[in-house]
């Protein structure tokens, strides 16, 4: 099994980076090792990358999901004959909860994975149901420090998981409320240091009450190069020093 990994999301052709036990005195010397096709890899484009708490690699690529131990790799795709198998095989997102549940997003539904009967749960939206999942497009899925799970969708805004009844509470755009969520593509969710819960969406950086449902857009943040950024927050993140950072498009915008 693999040493421990940390979550991580990207959108480039796989590698692994080893790093050898090296004394400070050393220049470090990196080693590559290369998972492709050939050693079994569904698909070379990559959209996320997660370890889980028994230390496999799991790959959301675009035709399948992977599972990887360090020797081979397992892939699960749909199978239209199988109602437990995965929804869909374009996988957008992987994410394990407090209680080692797995949890991924595709384009075409949410699911859980339950690992000792190595199957599925699918969960997608009704339109006759407003508790159901509010789109099917899921590209993010995060606990916050309350154990809530929220889940992230592109074009149906986000959704609160109440695991008694599978229900979901949708949080979507209105045009007649100004406190909601600015716009129903959602790219990312994140919670800092200090609970704050923020949003990512194709308009901009939204700052979520959970308390009250509302959202305040933050608007005119600047760019590390100078200038403003209009709209498109892809990823959030905060480092060690509690500096505050989001993503818009292939740059980032300085601490709020």
């Amino acid at each position: 099994m693999l040493s421990s990994l940390k979550y991580f999301p990207i959108h480039l052709s796989l590698f692994f980076l080893w790093i050898p036990i090296l004394t400070c005195s050393q220049t470090p010397k990196l080693k590559f090792k290369h998972i492709t096709n050939e050693q079994g890899l569904s698909n070379s484009t990559i959209e996320s990358i997660y370890q889980d708490h028994r230390g496999f690699i799991w790959f959301a690529t675009r035709d399948g999901l992977n599972r990887y131990d360090g020797y081979k790799t397992v892939v699960y795709r749909y199978d239209p004959k199988d109602s437990s198998s995965i929804s869909d095989n374009y996988i957008r997102y992987i994410y394990e909860d407090k209680n080692d549940g797995l949890w991924i997003g595709t384009n075409n539904g949410l699911n859980r994975f339950d690992m000792s009967k190595n199957n599925f749960t699918r969960y997608k939206h009704n339109a006759n149901d407003p508790n159901s999942l509010s789109s099917n497009i899921v590209n993010c899925i995060y606990e916050d420090h309350n154990g809530n799970l929220w889940i992230s969708t592109f074009g149906g805004g986000i959704n609160l998981f109440k695991p008694v009844g599978n229900k979901f509470i949708q949080y979507r755009h209105n045009a007649l409320r100004a406190e909601s969520l600015d716009d129903d593509y959602v790219n990312y969710l994140y919670e800092d240091s200090q609970n704050n819960f923020w949003i990512g969406t194709e308009s901009g950086l939204n700052l979520f009450n959970r308390q009250n449902g509302t959202f305040k857009v933050i608007r005119n943040l600047p760019l590390f190069n100078g200038s403003k950024f209009s709209n498109g927050i892809n990823i959030i993140k905060e480092d060690k020093s509690r500096k505050f950072m989001a993503r818009h498009r292939r740059q980032w915008i300085i601490s709020i």
